[in-house]
């Protein structure tokens, strides 16, 4: 019997306790008072160490600061490691919620119409991990969680290995080769804009 053994790049673990995803009870941000959801991506370093941080929809100056602060002084992962095993730098997507009541649905990053949907689905939706270069082109593309398409999920990669994505970044802010994971909805209805 031949086993074949395939390598796959592996986004970072988080070490202890997860940050919390609804900053409502958090001191510094109690002060905004409308509800948001914000989406923040935090740059790792092969020790999976935070190195950079950015917010987006884009906050105000003052609260960007705060939650990228905030978000660098508490997370911790164990690196991310590319197909071989080697650690790498990151790019970790963090859905936060404030003042909200609880945490809303994560946002698609890419959302794809396709001609027709497999089976009687309307909508599916794979995680995939991509490695990107210190460019931003994607080198690899890898199903974290299926669409329950392999049709499907090979049309994510492909579509997302023609896109450039914003590099990560190091410790002194210049790009570098990272690997982030993505999600990426498929439906047969024009794509909501």
């Amino acid at each position: 019997m031949l086993l074949i053994a395939f390598a796959l790049a592996t986004m970072p673990v988080p070490l202890g306790r997860p940050v919390p995803t609804d900053l409502t009870n958090i001191g510094a941000f109690t002060a905004e008072t409308r509800g948001m959801d914000l989406r923040a991506s935090l740059h790792l370093d092969t020790a999976g160490q935070p190195v950079a941080c950015t917010v987006d929809p884009p906050a105000t100056p003052r609260l960007a600061k705060q939650v990228c602060a905030y978000l660098t002084a508490r997370a911790r992962y164990a690196p991310a490691r590319d197909a071989s095993g080697s650690p790498v730098p990151a790019v970790v997507r963090l859905d936060l919620s404030m003042n909200r009541g609880g945490v809303a649905p994560a946002p698609l990053d890419f959302a794809l119409q396709v001609g027709a949907m497999p089976g009687a689905a309307t909508m599916a939706v794979a995680d995939l991990i991509l490695t990107t270069d210190a460019g931003g082109r994607v080198t690899a593309c890898d199903v974290a969680r299926s669409s329950g398409s392999a049709a499907l999920d090979r049309l994510g990669c492909r579509q997302l290995q023609a896109a450039t994505l914003s590099p990560g970044l190091d410790r002194q802010q210049q790009p570098v080769a990272a690997v982030r994971q993505v999600s990426v909805g498929f439906t047969a209805a024009p794509v909501p804009r």
